[in-house]
């Protein structure tokens, strides 16, 4: 499932236990009747939000969960949550043969592992058959 919009808030990478971390997005949506959507990125994805700016319009691949549970303070019925999966933008300084060239700005997925040393402009170019455009997913 994808989501739409515009980046309202971000919440940085937070250690909740010593082996879970999560960060958060909320979006606004981009449609008729905006939504606002807090995306959660948990474990190793919790670092894709620093990466972005609120105000950006992106948009981002995520697995709906959801759980019913009660608020045992207020009584209040919670549920589901939309979890981050991958969300990334080609650069903008891509070499003029490059074969996305065209589509900076654009967002992507990969399951190619990805960290802050990762050259996204080479990983574009040899592994572009495990690159999907979001424009080119569903």
């Amino acid at each position: 499932m994808e989501i739409i919009g515009t980046i309202k808030k971000i919440n940085s990478a937070v250690q909740i236990t010593p082996t879970f971390s999560k960060s958060e997005m909320v979006i606004t949506t981009d449609e008729m009747y905006p939504q606002t959507i807090l995306v959660e990125f948990a474990q190793s994805r919790a670092g894709l939000v620093d990466a972005f700016q609120v105000g950006q319009y992106v948009k981002v691949a995520i697995n709906l969960r959801g759980r019913e549970w009660q608020d045992p303070k207020t009584g209040e019925v919670k549920g589901t949550v939309g979890q981050g999966v991958k969300v990334r933008k080609i650069p903008n300084n891509l070499p003029a043969n490059h074969p996305l060239k065209g589509h900076e700005g654009v967002a992507f997925i990969t399951p190619e592992k990805i960290d802050k040393t990762t050259d996204i402009i080479k990983l574009l170019e040899e592994k572009r058959d495990k690159v999907f455009l979001l424009d080119e997913v569903g």
